[in-house]
């Protein structure tokens, strides 16, 4: 007949006949059975750390999206051609997503929207420069150079300045 004891002590003993030899075995198991219980509070320890990391990381992501979205906002990115644009709709999209939101996408500003003052000079300048028909003369720093045009009814007329300067001769 088999028979099985669990103590206090985590000792188990198990009786077995067979025919008419008896044995009888006594295990303490307590050192085992303290090691795993060890092993499974470091092994909850760890999983518990880890989806700390994750947590913090993801959390991380998400700041460093945020912050893209937010740059990739401002007027002249967004709205500067249809790459920028569909970038910042990207950013978009995916920020609404973390927020359970529904995106808000920029749509393609209506030309009534657009006001040439906006633009830098400088850029207006090196635009103007790169199209055909227009010859760009450059003056350089502290350079004196003179532009003589004739306005009637008073004939011709003489500016008188100093480099540096961008001359552009417009004749497309």
């Amino acid at each position: 007949m088999a028979e099985s004891n669990r103590g206090v002590s985590d000792e188990v003993t198990k009786s077995r006949s067979i025919g008419e030899i008896t044995a009888k075995v006594s295990v303490d198991c307590s050192e085992a059975i303290s090691g795993l219980k060890a092993v499974q509070r470091e092994a909850r320890k760890a999983t518990q750390e880890l989806r700390e990391l994750e947590s913090t990381k993801s959390e991380g992501i998400v700041e460093t999206l945020r912050e893209y979205h937010r740059i990739q906002g401002y007027d002249g990115n967004w709205n500067h051609d249809d790459y920028m644009r569909g970038m910042y709709n990207a950013f978009e999209m995916l920020v609404a997503q973390v927020d359970g939101r529904v995106p808000e996408f920029k749509e393609t500003p209506h030309t009534s929207d657009f006001h040439l003052y906006q633009v830098p000079t400088a850029d207006l300048v090196a635009e103007l420069a790169r199209r055909e028909g227009v010859k760009e003369i450059a003056i350089q720093p502290h350079q004196p150079f003179e532009i003589s045009r004739v306005e009637p009814p008073f004939g011709k007329v003489t500016d008188e300045e100093s480099g540096s300067a961008r001359v552009l001769v417009v004749t497309d």
